[in-house]
């Protein structure tokens, strides 16, 4: 059992993030986890302060050519791809993220009455604002952290399909 106000994780390690039980004043401030396994003895396990950002790069769509100043036929029925062009906060390079932006209005027309539909890799809007999706999209990606690119780009690839989310190096012969 974790210790009062603190969590215990998935992998059985102890999340020291503060929880309802903790007032701010009482908040940890070491950067370590004690990662208890079921078979073995406690470690200390140190967070990197030194972690990984993503940063949006460029919002870009195949369908329209200029998202800024696009206006949909139909106000509350459409859809588009959206690639989503992202890279490290404080390194060079970029990776596309592609999501459909679509209405709630474009889906019901777009599927039968007793279809089912996941919505993964789907971003619904209720109208089109360029400025809200940008800044939505850049702040949700902003907040994606880890210790390698890979890290973060599958916290991003939660909102977009990443263009290597099903990659497997080949294997040589």
């Amino acid at each position: 059992m974790a210790r009062r106000g603190f969590r215990r994780t998935a992998c059985g390690s102890i999340d020291r993030r503060r929880t309802s039980l903790q007032s701010k004043k009482s908040r940890p401030t070491s950067n370590l986890a004690l990662n208890l396994p079921a078979n073995g003895s406690p470690t200390l396990i140190g967070i990197s302060r030194n972690s990984m950002h993503a940063t949006v790069r460029e919002l870009h769509s195949p369908d329209i050519d200029n998202l800024a100043t696009y206006e949909p036929p139909e106000t509350d029925k459409f859809s588009f791809l959206l690639q989503i062009i992202v890279g490290p906060s404080d390194a060079p390079g970029e990776e596309a993220f592609d999501v459909v932006v679509c209405t709630p209005r474009w889906l019901l027309g777009s599927h039968a009455s007793n279809d089912i539909v996941i919505g993964r890799h789907l971003l619904i809007v209720f109208k089109y604002d360029y400025v809200r999706l940008r800044d939505f999209l850049t702040a949700r990606i902003a907040e994606a952290e880890g210790v390698t690119w890979r890290d973060v780009a599958q916290i991003i690839s939660r909102i977009g399909r990443w263009e290597f989310e099903d990659y497997t190096p080949a294997k040589p012969r």
